[in-house]
């Protein structure tokens, strides 16, 4: 089967482009991830390169070992879901946890590392194990409800609970929050200098931290992160969570605490 026609790709293919819909995504820093069960891998290993050279990650990833991902970039649109040129890859981490080769892609890929990275941070210290997903995407509304409020997860969660109050049952551990501490510009196809790759080290470092407790991590300015077994609960929680926000940012609006 090839990797396109496969039931996990076209699914989470689909999480993208209705994320891309409703004006979720930006040029870099949106995207899926998909820790991939046997019966997957068995669907397309036909369509796999296992010769492909590893690359260092210089972070290593223990729990991911010899484990394998399937991971969307940015710009996925419903209008060209069909089209050749989607950037979807999968790839496989080495037994150390350490390095990494992509076994599949559907085109050269010019991600920028830190975007690897933050998806595999999130399955090693928030997902269980093979049919887990990772959704990054830029919903509007929650970017701009937790750059205005103090850098504070409760501080957020309890504006989130004021605007639709079945947050509480939706994200019973609440909902994380991380400033940007990125200072030095990552650009695409660029390769990472030795300060580069501390703070991405760094960083990466927070990220997991903070996602290793909540389903949902926001990054102040940049967008979210959020976590869980299956697309349809990511999917739904990255709404309610919008939803959530972009009622309580009318109430602000309108003065009403």
């Amino acid at each position: 089967m090839k990797v396109l026609e496969s039931p996990t790709a076209r699914v989470l293919l689909d999480l993208c482009a209705k994320g891309s819909a409703r004006d979720w995504h930006g040029f870099v820093g949106s995207g899926a991830s998909r820790w991939l069960q046997s019966k997957e891998l068995l669907e397309v290993e036909s369509d796999l390169d296992l010769s492909a050279p590893y690359r260092p990650m210089n972070i290593s990833f223990p729990k991911l070992a010899l484990e394998y991902f399937m991971i969307t970039g940015a710009q996925v649109d419903q209008e060209i879901i069909d089209e050749p040129q989607l950037p979807l890859m999968i790839l496989q981490v080495d037994g150390t946890g350490s390095m990494y080769r992509v076994v599949w892609e559907s085109v050269k890929d010019d991600r920028p590392p830190l975007e690897l990275y933050i998806h595999l941070i999130s399955h090693a210290s928030r997902c269980t194990g093979p049919g887990s997903v990772v959704y990054r995407c830029q919903p509007q509304n929650i970017i701009a409800l937790a750059g205005l409020l103090p850098h504070q997860d409760e501080i957020l969660m309890r504006e989130l609970n004021l605007g639709y109050a079945a947050m509480r049952n939706i994200l019973p551990e609440g909902v994380a929050v991380l400033d940007w501490s990125m200072p030095i510009p990552i650009h695409i196809g660029m390769p990472m200098t030795e300060p580069m790759l501390q703070d991405m080290k760094k960083f990466v470092g927070h990220i997991g931290e903070k996602i290793s407790n909540h389903e949902v991590v926001v990054l102040i300015g940049e967008g979210i992160i959020c976590t869980s077994d299956n697309v349809q609960v990511v999917f739904g929680i990255t709404c309610s969570t919008e939803r959530a926000a972009a009622i309580r940012l009318k109430m602000l609006a309108a003065d009403r605490d």
